[in-house]
């Protein structure tokens, strides 16, 4: 794409093509269930492009009346942006009562809009640009929060449908080869470990 293109795409703030909620809070502190209760999306459960896990979430004691209005969705985003750290996850195949914890931000696509694809929404909330836009809103500090006004009002760049979807398969294509790379180079690691520990197994026999 030229810089004449780039600079003659449409952009548009965050607020005119998605929903934005907070996730759910009660004014008491969750506590494990030990039997039923609502399966509930902390910080520690999700990692930058990756699924997250749904079978080892911890079940709270949530009463599912209170929690329904909350329940999470396939192709809705969870945005972090808080403690220095900033990502998103779209997500997948989400199982009935789920919900996120108070302290994320949930992304929903206004429904019947063809313009925004939830999978390019993730990609670009993750891309240097929009990282650069949160970080000079918020600054330098480690205890950073990027509210949700700072996300309402985020410009997002929109290409055709087509190239979103082109641009979201070209990522994941990366992101498969680069697991690929780090597949090969720990078994590389581990080849050239053994071949250290033989060699050193060897010189030590010798000299007895």
């Amino acid at each position: 794409m030229n810089t004449e293109s780039k600079n003659n795409m449409a952009k548009e703030e965050l607020k005119k093509l998605v929903n934005i909620r907070s996730g759910y809070s009660t004014r008491t502190r969750l506590t494990r269930s030990g039997s039923g209760g609502i399966k509930v999306i902390r910080p520690a459960d999700i990692s930058m492009w990756q699924p997250v896990d749904y079978t080892s979430l911890q079940i709270m004691d949530i009463s599912p009346r209170s929690a329904e209005s909350h329940y999470l969705k396939s192709g809705e985003i969870l945005f972090w942006g808080r403690s220095g750290q900033i990502y998103s996850v779209l997500l997948d195949q989400v199982p009935e009562g789920v919900v996120a914890a108070g302290s994320f931000l949930v992304l929903t696509v206004h429904s019947g809009q063809t313009r925004l694809l939830p999978e390019y929404l993730n990609w670009f909330l993750n891309s240097r640009g929009a990282v650069r836009y949160f970080q000079m809103i918020t600054g330098d500090s480690p205890q950073r929060v990027v509210t949700k006004a700072a996300l309402e009002n985020l410009n997002i760049p929109l290409p055709k449908p087509s190239d979103q979807f082109q641009i979201v398969k070209t990522w994941n294509l990366l992101l498969e080869e680069k697991e690929l790379t780090m597949e090969r180079l720990k078994i590389r690691e581990e080849l050239v470990n053994a071949v250290i520990e033989d060699t050193i197994e060897e010189s030590v026999a010798d000299e007895r």
